[in-house]
């Protein structure tokens, strides 16, 4: 899934979009507050968007995201950028994509 802050959209990839009502782009613009981290994106997402189970999306403290959803930041990792603590600019796009499949 992927999340264009401010101007731009989120994207969500590997069934993340079912936690968002199957939208795979969610445009934030006037949504998103200036200063906000990917990991307080994370949480708007859950507490705004997530319309069942938002324990899939973040662990059972609510403070991180489960194993296995990656986070994307310009289509770079998440981890590379600072984590989830990097401050979001205007622009930004941030996409989850899960990294667990059935088989």
């Amino acid at each position: 899934m992927s999340v264009h802050k401010c101007a731009s959209p989120y994207n969500s990839l590997g069934d993340v979009e079912l936690l968002f009502a199957k939208q795979t782009v969610l445009q934030l613009n006037n949504v998103v507050p200036h200063g906000t981290t990917v990991n307080g994106l994370v949480q708007l997402l859950r507490d705004e968007y997530v319309n069942e189970r938002p324990d899939l999306l973040m662990d059972q403290t609510g403070t991180s995201l489960r194993p296995g959803i990656l986070v994307l930041v310009n289509a770079c990792d998440a981890e590379v950028v600072g984590g989830l603590d990097y401050t979001l600019c205007e622009g930004d796009t941030v996409e989850l994509i899960s990294t667990l499949h059935g088989g």
